[in-house]
C-alpha cells in the first residue's frame, strides 16, 4: 500500500539514502556535472542484467545505471530535474520532438498497405490497438504519444503514410522509437492485420450487426473458431477421457477466478511446489487479474501435454537473446509464459499492480527487460533444485495484429479467463480443429503452418531436436479484410519446400531466369467459387473434376497484378483473335510456354490451379477455326490445345475453373 500526499522538504532533511537511476551515456555527464557536489554520482551496474546492449534503433547511446548516494532530499531533487528537466543540457537531450513515419513496405502492393494502414490506425481500431502502449507511457512517464494516420511528409488518402510523435527523456525515446521501429518492421511484411479481441468481445462481434447488416457467413465461422471451446476426448477410449480432465483440470487451474488464494499461495509455497506450480500461480494472476490471454508453449507442453522438465543444475542460461533478452536453459519444459494483452481501453496492464499483486503470493521478479518489441519479466533467476527460473512475455496489441500468420498447428492455442474447461485457437485456421491440435500435441508431432525461411528451418529444427515429429505443410495465408479480395504473402523461394519446386523450374528455362520476387496468393471469395465449381464439375464428370495445377504468363502491370490476384480469371475480359482456340483463359502445361507469353520487364507468371473437367481434345494447325469459340462443345468443360508446343494449352470459358495460388515476377 502506498500513500500519495505533497511532500515537505523538513521531511527528507538530514535523511541518508541510495537511489539507483537509468540514464544513457549522453545524459551521465550532465548529472554528474549538476549534482557532484551534493551527491555522489558513479557509474553502476546494479549487477549484469543492467550491462547488457539494448537495440533501440540509436546503438551509439545505450542505457546505464547510475547510483545517487547523499542526502535524501538532495537525491529527490536529483532525479527530479532528471525525469522533469527544466533548464539546460538536460532539457536539449530530453526535450526534441522525436517521430517516425511509417514507409510503404517494398514487399507489399500499394492496396495492401492501405488495407493495413487504414485498419490499424482507422479511428475505430486505433483506441483498440495501441492503447495499451500508450496508456503505459502516458501513466508511467506522463509521455503523451500521438499518431496521425496521414501525418508524413507525402502522404494521401490513398496511399496514406502515418506518423508517431513523441516528447521524452532519451532513455525513454529509445525504447520508444525501438518500439516504433519494430511494429514498422511487422507491419511491412504482414500481409494483413487482425485486431485480437478477448473472447468476451468476440461474442459481441457475433451478435451485433455490421454497418447495420449481419457479418458474414465466413467471417462468423472464423470468429467461431477464434472463441474456447470445451475440451473433448479425442477418441472414445478410456485413457483419451483420462487425458482430457487432466487438461481441463489444468486449464482450471490458471483461469478459474473463484480459485481460493490459499491454493495459490500454496502452489508457489507448499510442500509440493515446483517450477512448474509456480508459473501456474504467475499465470493465473496474470488472466484472473489482469485479462490476458497466455499462449504458445506453456498450453502446449504443460496444459495440454502436461510434460515438466527441471534442469537440476541448468539455472539461469544468461542475458544472450535479442538485445539482451533473458535467456532460460532450454531443456526446461515449459519454457516460459507468452502473454497476450487485451487490446481495449478499459483493461490496461498495470506493471506495478502486477508485479505487487505477485509479491502478496511470495512471487518476486528479479528483473524486468524491455525492448522494442517485448516486456520480459524474469522470476526465480537464481533457483535451483526443484524450482528454477522462467521468464513471462509480453506482447502489445499492435504487434499482435500484425501476427496473423502461424508456425505450427500445436502453438495456435490460448487460454482466458473463466473459460475453465476450454482452449481456444489464437489464429482461426479453417483448416484446423481443436481436437486435431491435442490429438498432435499428445503424440507429439506437429504441422508447419508457415512458408519456410531461415527462421522456420531455425523452428523446425528445433521441434524435431526435442523428440517431436514433422507430419507435413500446410502453409496457411490469412484472409483479407472484408472490404479487400486478396492477400499476397511474401515467399522464401530458397527455404520454402512449394517455393522451392516452383523456382527451380523457372531457373531451368533455357538462357537462364532469375526469381525477383515470389507470393502466395489467397483469395477466400475465388476459393468459394471455385469449391463450388470443382464440385459441380466433378458431379457431371463421373465424379472426377480432373483438376491440374498449371502455368499462365502475362506481362506485368498494376493492373494486370490486382485484377488477376483480387478477382481471378474474369472471362469479361477474355479475348480472341490471337488465341487460336477461342475467347478463354488460357493455361500451359509447360513453363516454357507461359514463359513466352510474358514480354514485359520484370516477366510475370501465375502457377494456377484449374479444374478442367471432361476436355475437348483440339490441334492446333488443323482445318478448322475455333478462334471465335466462346464456350466448349456440349458434355465438355474446357479444351486441351494439342499440337502448338511445347507442351499442350488448357483453356477454360466459365469464370471460378481456376484460381491463382502462386506470383512470381521473374527477369
Amino acid at each position: 500500500m502506498s500513500l500519495l500526499t505533497p511532500y515537505d522538504p523538513q521531511w527528507l532533511t538530514g535523511l541518508k539514502c541510495t537511489s539507483f537511476i537509468r540514464c544513457t551515456a549522453r545524459e551521465e555527464p550532465v548529472v554528474k556535472a549538476k549534482f557532484g557536489s551534493g551527491v555522489a554520482v558513479s557509474k553502476h551496474w546494479e549487477d549484469a542484467s543492467n550491462a547488457k546492449q539494448h537495440q533501440f534503433g540509436r546503438a551509439s547511446s545505450p542505457p546505464g545505471v547510475l547510483k545517487l548516494e547523499g542526502e535524501a532530499l538532495k537525491i529527490f531533487e536529483a532525479e527530479l530535474v532528471l525525469l522533469k528537466p527544466t533548464d539546460g543540457d538536460l532539457v536539449q537531450l530530453n526535450q526534441a520532438v522525436i517521430e517516425r513515419v511509417v514507409p510503404f513496405a517494398a514487399d507489399l502492393d500499394p492496396k495492401t498497405h492501405k488495407m493495413n494502414v487504414d485498419h490499424l490506425f482507422g479511428q475505430e481500431h486505433k483506441r483498440e490497438v495501441f492503447s495499451q502502449w500508450i496508456k503505459q507511457w502516458r501513466n508511467t512517464k506522463q509521455i503523451t504519444i500521438k499518431i496521425d494516420k496521414q501525418g508524413g511528409a507525402g502522404s494521401t488518402p490513398d496511399a496514406p503514410l502515418p506518423r508517431f510523435q513523441w516528447t521524452a527523456r532519451e532513455e525513454d525515446a529509445m525504447l520508444i522509437d525501438g518500439a516504433v521501429q519494430a511494429f514498422i518492421r511487422f507491419l511491412s511484411q504482414c500481409a494483413t492485420t487482425e485486431v485480437t479481441h478477448q473472447p468476451d468481445t468476440l461474442w459481441e462481434n457475433m451478435a451485433v450487426p455490421v454497418d447495420g447488416k449481419a457479418a458474414g457467413c465466413r467471417d462468423l465461422a472464423l470468429l467461431q473458431l477464434a472463441m474456447p471451446q470445451k475440451v473433448l476426448p479425442v477418441d472414445g477410449s478410456e485413457a483419451a477421457q483420462e487425458a482430457c480432465e487432466k487438461i481441463r483440470a489444468r486449464v482450471a487451474a490458471i483461469t478459474d477466478s473463484k480459485r481460493p488464494r490459499h491454493e495459490i499461495w500454496n502452489a508457489v509455497n507448499g510442500p509440493e511446489a515446483n517450477r512448474t506450480s509456480r508459473m501456474e500461480a504467475v499465470a493465473w494472476v496474470a488472466i484472473t487479474k489482469f485479462n490476458v490471454r497466455v499462449e504458445g508453449g506453456f498450453i502446449r507442453d504443460w496444459v495440454v501435454g502436461g510434460q515438466q522438465n527441471i534442469v537440476p543444475n541448468g539455472g539461469f542460461g544468461g542475458y544472450t537473446g535479442y538485445g539482451g533478452r533473458p535467456e532460460i536453459h532450454d531443456q526446461y519444459i515449459p519454457q516460459d509464459l507468452d502473454v497476450q494483452l487485451p487490446a481495449h481501453e478499459h483493461h490496461i496492464f498495470d506493471m506495478s499492480r502486477f508485479i505487487g499483486e505477485l509479491d502478496q503470493f511470495g512471487v518476486t521478479v528479479s528483473d524486468v527487460h524491455v525492448d522494442g518489441f517485448l516486456t520480459i519479466l524474469l522470476f526465480d533467476r537464481d533457483e535451483t533444485g526443484k524450482f528454477g527460473p522462467f521468464t513471462f512475455e509480453i506482447n502489445q496489441p499492435q504487434f499482435a495484429a500484425c501476427q496473423t500468420n502461424l508456425d505450427f498447428d500445436v502453438n495456435n492455442l490460448y487460454v482466458a479467463k473463466d473459460f475453465t474447461q476450454d482452449l481456444g485457437m489464437r489464429v482461426p485456421v479453417p483448416f484446423l480443429n481443436l481436437r486435431d491440435i491435442i490429438k498432435n500435441v499428445q503424440r507429439q508431432q506437429f504441422i508447419v503452418c508457415r512458408g519456410r525461411d531461415h527462421q522456420m528451418e531455425g523452428r523446425v529444427s528445433k521441434r524435431i531436436a526435442r523428440g517431436w515429429q514433422h507430419m507435413k505443410d500446410q502453409v496457411y495465408v490469412p484472409s483479407p479484410a472484408s472490404d479487400f479480395g486478396a492477400v499476397r504473402l511474401s515467399v522464401d523461394f530458397v527455404h520454402d519446400p512449394q517455393g522451392k519446386d516452383i523456382a527451380q523450374i523457372i531457373t531451368s528455362l533455357p538462357g537462364g531466369r532469375k526469381i525477383s520476387r515470389m507470393f502466395r496468393i489467397q483469395t477466400p471469395n475465388l476459393e468459394e467459387i471455385y469449391k463450388g465449381m470443382k464440385q459441380q464439375i466433378a458431379q457431371e464428370n463421373n465424379g472426377d473434376p480432373n483438376e491440374r495445377f498449371l502455368w499462365h504468363g502475362t506481362n506485368a502491370s498494376d493492373d494486370i497484378i490486382d485484377g488477376i490476384c483480387s478477382r481471378g480469371f474474369d472471362n469479361r475480359f477474355w479475348t480472341g483473335g490471337a488465341h487460336v482456340f477461342g475467347y478463354g483463359g488460357y493455361f500451359a502445361t509447360d513453363v516454357a510456354k507461359a514463359d513466352s507469353y510474358s514480354n514485359s520487364s520484370p516477366k510475370l507468371l501465375f502457377y494456377c490451379k484449374v479444374v478442367c473437367g471432361n476436355a475437348e481434345e483440339l490441334h492446333y494447325g488443323g482445318q478448322a477455326d475455333y478462334s471465335e469459340r466462346k464456350a466448349t462443345e456440349e458434355g465438355y468443360h474446357s479444351v486441351l490445345g494439342l499440337d502448338k508446343g511445347p507442351g499442350d494449352e488448357v483453356i477454360i470459358f466459365r469464370y471460378g475453373q481456376a484460381v491463382p495460388i502462386f506470383m512470381i515476377e521473374y527477369q
